[in-house]
């Protein structure tokens, strides 16, 4: 589900943040998600999907260094 989706991407980050502490890595690590649903039927090719939940990883990439 949609809803499912989004937790994974949120828990992902929040485990990453929580082992990077725990290991306390001398450096920053940081991740960038780009999420999209697509119905199997719809008329996307895979190159035109991985293009788009790309630009959406660059935009979410952005919006994390606006901060």
């Amino acid at each position: 589900t949609k809803s499912g989706i989004f937790d994974f991407c949120n828990n992902f980050e929040t485990c990453l943040k929580e082992s990077i502490k725990t290991l306390k890595l001398p450096y920053n690590l940081d991740t960038s998600l780009g999420l999209a649903i697509f119905q199997p039927d719809s008329n996307y090719t895979l190159d035109q999907a991985v293009e788009i939940v790309d630009e959406l990883m660059y935009k979410h990439k952005a919006n994390y260094h606006k901060k």
